[in-house]
């Protein structure tokens, strides 16, 4: 035999938000409204507010006890929602020790222009309506001109991020820093266990940027022995890096020198005067520039 249905059972109570949605939006377009949020502000907030209403099986909108009307209700509620919103994304709104000695009227002035946004005849208005004060013009500037300067914080969109460029380095930096660091000291070693003749050949043609003609007229040698010995010099190096590990090749990628041709064993040149690039424009750090351009004018 069944069990016959309940009241409740026959005519469940209907639910507090879909019920009542069209003036929950109207509630939640009025608090945005009143408060001044941008267009992307208020369509996060208004997205929050929504899910805040549906915590907790509708508990706050189950605690609607119809002292005043749902909609009177709705906004002081949400009203609320926004202050909370507000603290967890910029921090709790302090005012100044210069608003406080000032008075009243300078605290609802800071926090209007300074946490809420508002132009200074936009807070007198708000002033006038909300808190029954109203000061002339001039009166409101002197006031304000006396309050120190804060900077009103602003939220855009991802949008209007895409073509600002990012602070500090490129991951493609963060990454090869132990990479270049490694490069430079094998390229130290290697050059270290040159002459100091061949050091000094090296030097010239790179670092001071001299031709292999040049170099021969001031030391009188033979110009075609000294690109022989200049390319001996090369291989010597080429060999010494791969035997620690490095290949002509991780050189040039680390430490991001212009080509020789690959005849020379070491595809690199530096010059001394080279000035640091900017951070994330090159692969390397710019804390390792100066041993990096040290090693690098020596060896290549």
């Amino acid at each position: 035999m069944s069990t016959p249905l309940s009241d409740f059972d026959r005519h469940p109570a209907p639910d507090p938000f879909s019920s009542n949605l069209p003036c929950i939006q109207q509630a939640i377009r009025m608090v945005v409204r009143r408060r001044r949020l941008s267009a992307d502000e208020g369509e996060d907030f208004s997205g929050h507010a929504m899910l805040r209403l549906l915590e907790n099986d509708r508990a706050v909108l189950r605690r609607f006890e119809g002292r005043s009307s749902l909609r009177t209700f709705l906004i002081v509620t949400i009203d609320r929602m926004l202050l909370d919103y507000r603290v967890s994304r910029w921090g709790k709104w302090r005012a100044s020790a210069e608003a406080h000695r000032l008075g009243a009227i300078a605290l609802l002035l800071e926090r209007l222009v300074y946490r809420d946004g508002l132009s200074l005849s936009e807070a007198g208005e708000m002033l006038r309506l909300h808190h029954g004060v109203t000061p002339g013009a001039a009166e409101l500037d002197a006031l304000f001109a006396r309050l120190p300067v804060r900077r009103s914080r602003q939220f855009v969109s991802e949008r209007a991020l895409d073509g600002i460029a990012g602070q500090g380095e490129s991951p493609d930096v963060c990454l090869s820093r132990p990479y270049v660091a490694r490069t430079v000291k094998a390229l130290g070693r290697a050059v270290e266990r040159l002459g100091a003749e061949e050091r000094s050949l090296v030097s010239m043609h790179f670092s001071e940027g001299r031709s292999i003609a040049d170099i021969a007229r001031v030391q009188r040698v033979d110009q075609r022995a000294l690109y022989r010995r200049l390319q001996a010099v090369l291989a010597r190096l080429r060999s010494d890096l791969e035997q620690q590990g490095i290949v002509a090749e991780d050189v040039c990628g680390w430490l991001g020198q212009a080509d020789l041709p690959a005849s020379a064993g070491l595809r690199l040149k530096a010059r001394t005067d080279r000035r640091p690039q900017a951070p994330g424009s090159s692969m390397v750090p710019s804390g390792a520039a100066p041993a990096v351009g040290e090693a690098a004018a020596s060896v290549a």
